[in-house]
């Protein structure tokens, strides 16, 4: 499959496609303008055609920071489509894209995973008693701990203690 392929899986001659192809040439022109554009560029290096990559690439990025600022003006503006009701029928028709969108907000954390783990170690691993936080939290990832969780009920004028454990 060669990458005009992947970038536009329907063919020149299909309604709506020179408007793809202009609204793509228009994008590239600019991209680094974008906060997402290199989520953009990993999404389009993973086989999904640009509009798909601009939208969830888009969707994964901070919402305060945003461009363009909605789903309405990405549609239009970068896009090329006429509104954004084929992106709510893209979602419709393809859940996998929630699925990536969820992946690639998580990327940033994942991204450090290692590192946070380490630091987890090395925090939990000392002894002095402001580390015993991180000893509990460490001791809950693998299984050894788990907290004693109780309710205190009141009524009248004794406490009844529920053990949810």
């Amino acid at each position: 499959m060669t990458d005009e392929e992947l970038l536009f899986p329907a063919g020149p001659s299909v309604p709506g496609q020179a408007e793809s192809r202009r609204a793509y040439h228009q994008l590239l022109a600019q991209l680094d303008e974008y906060p997402w554009w290199q989520d953009y560029r990993e999404l389009v290096q993973r086989g999904w055609d640009w509009r798909k990559a601009v939208l969830i690439a888009w969707e994964s990025s901070p919402v305060k920071s945003r461009a363009p600022a909605t789903q309405e003006e990405l549609a239009t503006q970068v896009l090329g489509l006429t509104s954004d009701r084929v992106i709510a029928k893209w979602r419709k028709q393809q859940p996998e894209l929630e699925e990536e969108i969820t992946r690639m907000q998580a990327a940033p954390l994942l991204r450090h995973r290692r590192e946070i783990y380490d630091a987890l170690v090395a925090s939990a691993a000392d002894p002095d008693p402001k580390s015993h936080a991180d000893r509990k939290l460490a001791l809950e990832m693998l299984g050894d701990y788990r907290p004693r969780q109780t309710t205190q009920l009141e009524g009248g004028n004794t406490p009844v203690v529920v053990d949810t454990t």
